[in-house]
């Protein structure tokens, strides 16, 4: 393949590829084209891990404008009050809150388990957005296990079955 084979096959990978944004830009505009509508959801509560920024942030914005009760869950105190600041401010929901849980520790989820529980409110949403991937080298191999969400989630919120 000569040099400027390539190229051409390069400008058109390129192109299609605007094109697709540029559609997608276009369909917002026209007529009948409508963003999904999710019902109020009042009366729900909602726990968002890592939701002080980027998706989980998103995530815990856009339930809290649904009028959910939601919580974040991460391991920043400045990061997550920051965050919890501006969702009210933005959303005009002040049932936003922060609960400190590190992910990384079974003992500081088991913590968080029981201050949740404590509020004596029902959960409805679990959204495992945090991770605990940049500790690895930190953690012990044996604990990997305990440092998956789901994981994690399955141990600390359901008894554990009889033998």
């Amino acid at each position: 393949m000569s040099l400027l084979s390539a190229a051409r096959a390069a400008l058109r990978v390129y192109a299609v590829g605007a094109a697709v944004v540029v559609a997608q830009l276009l369909r917002r505009r026209l007529p009948g084209f409508a963003e999904p509508v999710f019902p109020r959801q009042l009366e729900r509560v909602a726990i968002v891990t890592g939701g002080t920024d980027g998706i989980g942030y998103a995530t815990a914005k856009h339930l809290a404008k649904l009028g959910m009760h939601v919580i974040i869950g991460g391991n920043n105190k400045g990061k997550a009050e920051e965050a919890v600041r501006k969702i009210k401010e933005e959303t005009l929901n002040d049932k936003v809150e922060f609960l400190y849980c590190d992910l990384a520790s079974m003992r500081s989820i088991q913590q968080f388990v029981q201050r949740f529980k404590m509020k004596k409110i029902p959960l409805h949403v679990l959204v495992n957005n945090a991770a605990a991937t940049r500790r690895t080298r930190r953690t012990p191999r044996a604990s990997w296990p305990w440092c998956s969400s789901p994981t994690t989630c399955r141990r600390c919120w359901r008894p554990r079955a009889a033998p």
